[in-house]
Formats: structure tokens, C-alpha cells, sequence
């Protein structure tokens, strides 16, 4: 009887385990239909003034985002999730009011004062431009994957970017992307 429950527990952990591959590759197939794209700053040109009047934090945004389609109007949609004095989260969504729901959502943008608590994983040391020291962590899949991360600090604040089932390479981009925007700012 233990043979046949432990055989059960196998068979669902492979089906689970398949499952997950079908749906991460479900997801990379959709968004590699996009190509890869420029500058994305008109997604985050709304959202700037608002961050700038209401933290303290220095903004960092990125102005690349992978699988972004190459047309007129932006497919990511970012939203203002939280800000304060001390802080800001921004969602990126593939649709406008996705509100970070598992289907639509692609990613977020975060600064703060205070070191930023990811997402399970364990954090791989990359370097950033500017010879700023980052960490990465994976994402993980289940019955759907999860965001992949970016973090680093810039002077006494904390930033991260992730992006759904994201790749290293990719939200190295992404990040390098940001902290060469605030260098210009400065």
C-alpha cells in the first residue's frame, strides 16, 4: 500500500511538474511573439510627477523592458501599486487595471529606504553597470511561475525589478537600464 501512495505522489508530482514546463513555455511563447523593443519611458511618463511629489526615494526606472511589442501605444502597463515617503511599488501589467492577477501580470518596479524582502529563492551575486553589485533569484514554477529578480542598491536606497518567469540576462538589462536613466537625471 505505501508502494502505491508513494508511486501517487510521484505520478502527481511529474504531472504537476509538466504542467508547469507547458505553462512556462505557454508564457515565453506569448511573450517572445513580441519583439524585443527600445525604450519603453512613455509606460513610466505618467507615473514619474506622482512618485516625485509624493517619496523621497530617488526614482529609478527603467526605460527597456523585454518582450515589449514595437508600436505606437506601450503593451505593459504600469500602475502606481503603493508610494510613500519611504517607498514605491510600481505593477507592470499586459493589460490596463490587471491590478498584479496571475494572467496579465508581467512584473514590478520597486525602490525603498529600507533593504527589499523578494521573493523566495536564493540571491546569485550579478554585477550592474556602474560597478553596482546586485543579487538575482529565479523564479520558480508550480502551477504557474513566479517572478524572477533583480535587486540592488544605489547609495542608501534599495531597487528591484522582476519580471514574470523572467531571465537573468534580460533583468540585468532591465536594471542596467534604470540606473542609467538616474544617472542622467542627476
Amino acid at each position: 500500500m505505501k508502494f502505491v501512495i508513494a508511486l501517487s505522489v510521484v505520478v502527481t508530482s511529474l504531472v504537476s511538474f509538466e504542467s508547469a514546463v507547458e505553462i512556462r513555455a505557454q508564457s515565453r511563447q506569448e511573450l517572445s511573439k513580441a519583439k524585443e523593443a527600445g525604450p519603453t519611458i512613455s509606460t513610466f511618463d505618467k507615473l514619474r510627477p506622482v512618485l516625485l511629489a509624493k517619496t523621497h526615494v530617488p526614482v529609478e526606472l527603467p526605460t527597456y523592458l523585454p518582450y515589449v511589442a514595437q508600436n505606437d501605444s506601450p503593451s505593459i502597463y504600469a500602475t502606481i501599486d503603493s508610494v510613500d515617503s519611504g517607498a514605491y511599488t510600481i505593477e507592470l501589467g499586459l493589460g490596463e487595471g490587471c491590478g498584479g492577477a496571475g494572467a496579465c501580470h508581467y512584473g514590478t518596479v520597486r525602490g525603498s529606504t529600507r533593504p527589499l524582502v523578494e521573493n523566495h529563492g536564493s540571491k546569485k551575486a550579478v554585477m550592474l553597470d556602474a560597478g553596482i553589485r546586485g543579487y538575482f533569484i529565479n523564479f520558480t514554477c508550480g502551477a504557474s511561475c513566479d517572478d524572477a529578480a533583480i535587486g540592488w542598491a544605489d547609495g542608501h536606497c534599495h531597487y528591484s525589478v522582476s519580471i514574470k518567469a523572467g531571465d537573468k540576462a534580460a533583468l540585468i538589462k532591465v536594471a542596467n537600464s534604470a540606473v542609467a536613466a538616474a544617472r542622467k537625471k542627476e
